[in-house]
């Protein structure tokens, strides 16, 4: 089903008030996402803690290049999803633990990099 989205709030700590009833707080930076479950009770605070399982993926690329995350394994049908496209040199991004395929596209020329994300740690990527 879906769900009614009653507000977005941006930065670490954001505070929010809410009515009495039962929520569910996603939160998102860059690739990765998580979604806690919580209940709000008349005349209580309620700390929601989240983690993202996450790690950071540095990525230093020509300038001019086009970088490409991919998931490191295709569907059923043989297709990867774009994850991110992006332009800059030096990127970071925050993305699940978990393997990507990162493809540095110059040209009519691309190279691909498997990537390992590890929650927690950062991963350096250097393509040529």
């Amino acid at each position: 089903g879906s769900r009614e989205r009653i507000e977005t709030i941006y930065g670490a700590g954001a505070q929010s008030t809410l009515p009495p009833g039962d929520y569910v707080a996603e939160v998102s930076l860059d690739l990765a996402v998580a979604e806690v479950p919580f209940t709000v009770k008349g005349g209580e605070r309620v700390d929601v803690k989240v983690v993202l399982n996450a790690g950071v993926m540095a990525i230093t690329a020509p300038e001019g290049a086009q970088i490409v995350v991919l998931p490191a394994k295709a569907d059923i049908a043989g297709n990867r999803e774009r994850l991110y496209t992006g332009y800059s040199a030096l990127t970071t991004l925050t993305a699940p633990a978990g393997d990507y395929l990162v493809q540095v596209v110059v040209g009519d020329t691309t190279t691909d990099l498997p990537v390992s994300v590890t929650a927690g740690e950062r991963t350096e990527a250097t393509l040529p």
